[in-house]
């Protein structure tokens, strides 16, 4: 099936956190490929800045991307703010205009 839809998560850690932080990510990510319309969910560390999680979503179409903003354990990166590892997290979308 056609990605549609891709999501993007980028996780900026406290300088020197970045690896603390595999754990939880991976289980969120874990927690987010069951999600209807899912075709993917991964997570990789950025070769280029190691402070940098990348985390991204591929979605069936843009109704299952937007669907998933409303997942509960979505909350779960709002909490690793308050873990004192994370400096900001930025979220992007892109969906296919059908042009």
């Amino acid at each position: 099936m056609a990605t549609k839809a891709i999501n993007v998560i980028e996780v900026f850690a406290v300088s020197g956190q970045a690896n603390g932080l595999k754990i939880p990510i991976s289980s969120l990510v874990d927690s987010l490929r069951e999600t209807s319309g899912c075709l993917s969910y991964t997570a990789v560390q950025s070769a280029a800045n190691q402070d940098l999680w990348i985390i991204t979503g591929h979605w069936e179409s843009t109704a299952a991307m937007e669907s998933h903003y409303q997942h509960p354990v979505l909350t779960r990166f709002a909490q690793l703010l308050d873990c004192h590892s994370v400096n900001t997290i930025t979220v992007s979308s892109f969906a296919d205009s059908g042009v």
